[in-house]
């Protein structure tokens, strides 16, 4: 069943996970409901359909019958329940768009397949959870996997759940594998976090990233909304991890804060591994928002971006409307590190990228190529950035075209042990500097005799 316009269900709002606009969103209602309690004291699994025309079509169940017993199942339909080697709960297609809702999944033992979590989703292309509360889930065997995983799904919401202290060695919390849209399902890859906190987790093992997050394929957008994110650790990618994924749009809003991650190898063995504390993808970003009075602080990367990692390049960075991004730190690129090339960078309305620091070069920004337009404006400041090597605030290793700060703004009091308090450029082509307040230093490196 679609609907025109934005009818609700059961209190569940549709939404496009483009523009958040839910007059625009035509995405199915869910067809079914299931609730699903795993704890040492009950394992039960109910699920119901929401109208006379999904009854006939219930989603299938696999259940891993070594899991916690006994099994109370209500109003499903089982198959292939015998096979021990899968995760404890599998929903296995048979609808477009399903709603797990005031679920516990706590202190139970991990999945003993190695590849597997405790509740899978397959094959249906619209998944939300809500009021879901995961805690207390950990393992000390190295094959053991997280708590939730998703594959070939398009849509993926996260609301007012928790998701906290998930230790384990492949993933920690959410484990998402996105596919295609269905036919007639025409919406792009998507993900959702709102309201929801995500807290404490760890994974463990170098060969696994994203301890709160680890999403792969080619995704449109993700959405933090109101959200916090903290303490939560990885060897190899911090909370975050888009593998391998190219992200059209991160976007952190209302008052969402993202604290406290790390990405650290102790052993010393995976050095270069550590990098993207809060977010981390090879494949770059189109663009990072960070907007309406929301936060990334104190996160911290062992080689590179204390906060954001890009193994290529990042289109548009974008920090607004009473956002910050602080006290940050990593090796190279205290906040932000692209490979590649950052195309545009903007700090705009009492704003600030503050407090940063990097123990070699660019306190706050890292880029390996190019930085082409940077714009400071509306009563915002970047400052107070320290880099022991190069670039206070920003370290260019190419060409860095257009720095501009305007609206009594400030670009100041960053400070390094070298060269570049506030930037360093290593190459200078078609630089401009517009300062309507202060720059307290710019270092422009010669260029190299060819």
């Amino acid at each position: 069943m679609r609907v025109s316009g934005c009818s609700s269900v059961l209190g569940l709002a549709c939404w496009n996970p483009l523009t958040g606009d839910q007059a625009l969103d035509t995405a199915p209602l869910p067809s079914h409901r299931c609730v699903i309690t795993l704890t040492p004291g009950v394992a039960a699994v109910t699920c119901q359909p929401l109208s006379a025309s999904s009854a006939a079509a219930q989603p299938l169940l696999r259940i891993n019958t070594t899991g916690p017993s006994p099994w109370q199942l209500e109003g499903v339909v089982l198959a292939n329940h015998t096979n021990a080697d899968e995760s404890t709960v599998i929903f296995d297609g048979g609808t477009h768009h399903l709603l797990v809702e005031n679920s516990v999944i706590s202190s139970v033992p991990l999945s003993s397949n190695g590849n597997e979590s405790l509740v899978h989703f397959k094959s249906i292309p619209r998944v939300t959870m809500r009021n879901i509360a995961i805690y207390n889930i950990t393992s000390e065997e190295e094959e053991y996997m997280g708590a939730i995983h998703a594959s070939g799904v398009s849509h993926i919401a996260f609301d007012n759940s928790s998701c906290s202290r998930v230790s384990s060695a492949g993933f920690g919390c959410l484990w998402i594998q996105l596919s295609t849209p269905a036919a007639g399902n025409p919406a792009n890859p998507s993900i959702r976090i709102r309201g929801s906190v995500l807290t404490g987790n760890n994974v463990n093992n170098s060969a696994w990233e994203g301890s709160a997050l680890h999403l792969g394929a080619w995704l449109t957008e993700a959405q933090l909304v109101n959200s916090t994110v903290r303490r939560n650790r990885a060897v190899n990618g911090g909370a975050f991890v888009f593998s391998p994924s190219f992200v059209d749009k991160l976007l952190f809003a209302n008052g969402t804060l993202v604290s406290n991650n790390d990405v650290r190898d102790d052993k010393g063995t995976n050095f270069f591994r550590t990098t993207g504390a809060v977010v981390k993808t090879e494949f770059g970003f189109n663009s990072i928002v960070i907007t309406n009075s929301s936060r990334i602080v104190n996160n911290s990367a062992f080689y590179a971006g204390g906060a954001f990692f890009s193994g290529s390049n990042i289109q548009r960075i974008e920090v607004s409307n009473n956002s910050t991004v602080a006290n940050g730190s990593a090796l190279d690129g205290g906040a932000f590190y692209a490979s590649l090339d950052i195309i545009t960078l903007i700090v705009s309305r009492n704003s600030s990228i503050i407090h940063n620091n990097a123990s070699g070069r660019g306190g706050a920004i890292f880029t390996g190529r190019e930085l082409t337009y940077m714009r400071v404006t509306g009563r915002s400041s970047v400052s107070g950035n320290y880099a022991n090597s190069s670039g206070g605030a920003v370290f260019v290793s190419g060409d860095l075209y257009q720095l501009e700060v305007f609206g009594n703004s400030t670009f100041s009091d960053n400070s390094c042990n070298e060269t570049g308090g506030t930037a360093w450029a290593a190459a200078e082509v078609a630089f401009q500097l517009w300062a309507e307040q202060s720059v307290s230093s710019f270092t422009m490196a010669a260029p190299s005799a060819t």
